[in-house]
């Protein structure tokens, strides 16, 4: 399909609850139909994607899509020595790249994503610092270990 490179690295403002965030993207795309797309270089794909996770590890792109309103698809390419590797969440197809492609309006999802990272500010203004480890394999190499009892908790969680 036809495309126009829109940009690469340019900033971009987002503002969420009164917190001014400066986004650099990698590169943003037009596509005929105007609609754009996000694309986010990486070194391989990041885990898990954050389309529908309540904490994403990964929020920045979820940002850009909040940042532009025109921002119709969000797409992570990997790049490395091995491979090329592409994900992305949209709302149609678009080929040739593999995207998860959504069921309700786009619109619904940048309200979901606005609530929840407007959750994660909330948290980080009152301080909210409670250990949230993905895996009890993160808990062996933190520092922290001696004072916190998320270890064995994450432990018996994968029992």
């Amino acid at each position: 399909e036809y495309f126009q490179i829109e940009g690469v690295e340019k900033s971009i403002s987002l503002t969420i609850d009164d917190w001014s965030f400066e986004l650099r993207y990698d590169r943003l795309d037009k596509l005929a139909n105007g609609d754009l797309v996000m694309i986010d270089y990486k070194s391989k794909i990041p885990s898990p994607l954050p389309w529908e996770d309540m904490r994403p590890i990964h929020p920045q792109i979820l940002m850009y899509a909040l940042a532009q309103e025109s921002i119709r698809y969000l797409l992570f390419v990997a790049i490395n020595p091995k491979e090329l590797k592409t994900t992305g969440f949209g709302i149609d197809k678009l080929e040739p790249y593999t995207l998860k492609t959504s069921k309700e309006p786009w619109e619904n999802w940048q309200h979901r994503w606005y609530g929840v990272l407007k959750t994660l500010i909330e948290e980080f203004k009152s301080g909210n610092i409670a250990p949230t480890p993905l895996s009890a394999k993160t808990c062996r190499y933190c520092h922290n270990r001696d004072i916190c009892r998320q270890e064995s908790q994450a432990a018996n969680e994968e029992d």
